[in-house]
């Protein structure tokens, strides 16, 4: 059943960003049209002055919405977005993209047109581009792991959304609590975790957005602190969470967060160099899974 395509709001979360998050702003001030607001979700503490001119600017000018926030996590930023957006639906982007389609917003409104639809997620190229090619039968086969550039797809029925790409309607994010904040440090999985709570039925995947990811070197929301023990447990908790919370009734699923975790958290290139610091993110791992279990035992709390 279509209803009218809602208003819309782009959020975009960002922490430790400079020229990168610059032009991402710029590129979604050229869509046309435009979004009902633009919300730039800030957790850098101190930017640099040419960064922090532009930004004073366009928030003086009421072009964006600038909103600081004092601690980084890129859960507790969604939510943020969720409270104070004025619209009734927010597109997410990662503040290092380029928008191709310059009526991306309206892209994303008439998919949210159909009262079936609560969430769209949509396609994420990397700057090299290139896109696979999945038949209908590997892409129900892989579910939630399926590839961010996947071509010519429109389906619903798949729990994943693309965290640096996609739009809810925010009456339904705030129904089931919003994006698990306990999900902290690189929130790896955050996503997959709110689209399984949100219902893969009423999610959208579909190549018709896209947006170009520059996985910019360094920054992002995912960045964690500099204790290599806590930062190990921080890296690994998201995953092992998702991984105990759905594997018991897809047990691939469960493998493959499991070693996501274990790679975010001791399978780094950075530790093969200092063994010390290896032997600290190892014993972390039990650490990180006591965490994860207590996290993955109960749902999220409310914060929106």
């Amino acid at each position: 059943m279509n209803v009218l395509p809602p208003s819309i709001a782009v959020a975009i979360p960002t922490y430790r960003r400079e020229a990168e998050l610059v032009n991402t702003v710029n590129e979604v001030l050229g869509l046309s049209p435009m979004p009902a607001e633009i919300l730039v979700i800030d957790q850098t503490p101190c930017h640099e002055p040419a960064t922090q001119s532009v930004l004073e600017r366009l928030a003086a000018q009421g072009r964006i919405r600038w909103i600081r926030e004092d601690a980084p996590g890129l859960t507790r930023a969604r939510n943020r977005a969720l409270m104070a957006c004025n619209c009734e639906a927010v597109l997410f982007l990662d503040d290092d993209v380029l928008l191709p389609q310059i009526d991306l917003v309206d892209r994303h409104r008439l998919l949210l047109a159909d009262s079936t639809v609560k969430a769209v997620s949509g396609q994420v190229v990397g700057k090299a581009g290139g896109l696979v090619s999945l038949s209908h039968t590997e892409i129900a086969r892989l579910g939630p792991l399926i590839p961010a550039n996947v071509a010519a797809i429109h389906t619903k029925g798949i729990p994943m959304l693309r965290g640096g790409h996609h739009s809810v309607r925010v009456a339904d994010a705030i129904r089931i609590g919003g994006y698990d904040e306990r999900l902290t440090g690189p929130a790896f999985g955050e996503d997959l975790d709110f689209a399984m709570r949100l219902g893969g039925d009423s999610i959208l995947t579909t190549s018709s957005c896209t947006v170009t990811h520059l996985t910019a070197p360094s920054g992002g929301c995912r960045v964690v602190g500099k204790g290599v023990q806590l930062s190990a447990a921080e890296r690994m908790v998201p995953a092992f969470a998702v991984a105990l919370r759905y594997g018991r009734c897809q047990p691939g699923l469960r493998r493959t967060w499991m070693w996501i975790g274990l790679r975010a958290g001791v399978v780094r290139r950075e530790l093969t160099r200092r063994p010390w610091e290896l032997a600290l993110a190892l014993a972390a791992v039990p650490v990180a899974l006591v965490r994860a279990r207590s996290v993955a035992a109960s749902p999220p709390a409310a914060k929106v």
